[in-house]
């Protein structure tokens, strides 16, 4: 039987300097960003999926409140296995009934990765498809 998600929660990550989790590449934030707002996604089986929810808090009608409602009416009991949609051990697209969610809610589909790689005991990255070398060649894993 396949794991479902069970719970959430956001968590508070005061910024002090640059901005610490899921830096931006393009500038270094300083005095921009003074919170982060981490994700806890937890499944039946023990697996945690993490990711930012800044864009959800940070929006017009963003609150911690009304992410937490909406992590619990749209996530809170989808199965794993229906996140995202893995062909081959990489990921194809997103899985069946998430590809709204993650249209609505980009940013939760680091979460499903972490979630679903987790689960199949491999990483994110082999997910996407594996490491490339700068020739563009496969490289083997660590």
């Amino acid at each position: 039987m396949a794991s479902t998600i069970t719970s959430a929660s956001v968590t508070h990550i005061p910024v002090w300097f640059q901005k610490e989790v899921g830096k931006n590449a393009y500038r270094d934030n300083i005095g921009l960003c003074q919170s982060e707002w981490l994700v806890r996604l937890k499944a039946d089986s023990g697996h945690e999926g993490l990711t930012l929810g800044n864009r959800f808090v940070r929006a017009d009608d963003g609150s911690i409140g009304a992410l937490l409602e909406m992590l619990q009416e749209r996530v809170i009991g989808l199965s794993i296995d229906d996140l995202l949609s893995v062909s081959g051990g990489v990921v194809s697209g997103p899985g069946s009934g998430t590809a709204s969610l993650f249209g609505d809610h980009p940013w939760l589909s680091n979460a499903a990765f972490d979630l679903v790689g987790r689960e199949s005991g491999v990483s994110a990255i082999d997910l996407l498809g594996g490491r490339v070398d700068q020739a563009g060649g496969r490289e083997p894993d660590p």
